[in-house]
């Protein structure tokens, strides 16, 4: 957790279980860390080994959190599943998500990095 200005960020990356039973157990692990935390503003990014957008992980953290388009991420050399995610709370920040699809992050990895447009407007001090 990071804090500015008095403004609190609580930003975590991670890799979900294969299991929809283990998802599901951890999916309710995060929304119960991120309701009681008091941060301002929380970001969830990663590879949460998702397919439907009706799982469990998805009705848990969508109670919550803004969700990403579900975007094709694997695997990276074709890829046609996207399991990777941005969630954003509060909701309305999240602004617009893309694939990074060049030959380099190909390269990188199994899966290709998403990359949000998030409105950090309200983050920032207003000018002096």
């Amino acid at each position: 957790m990071a804090s500015a200005d008095g403004i609190t960020l609580q930003m975590m990356s991670l890799h979900l279980g294969v299991s929809p039973r283990e998802r599901a157990l951890q999916a309710q692990r995060l929304f119960e860390l991120c309701s009681a935390t008091r941060a301002d503003f929380h970001l969830l990014l990663g590879d949460f080994n998702e397919w439907s957008r009706f799982s469990a992980v998805s009705r848990r953290l969508g109670a919550y959190f803004d969700l990403t388009r579900q975007l094709p991420t694997f695997p990276s050399r074709a890829p046609v599943v996207g399991l990777d995610r941005v969630w954003v709370h509060p909701r309305g920040r999240l602004r617009d998500t893309r694939v990074e699809a060049s030959p380099a992050a190909r390269l990188a990895s199994d899966h290709l990095p998403l990359v949000a447009a998030i409105d950090c407007s309200c983050w920032l001090s207003p000018p002096l």
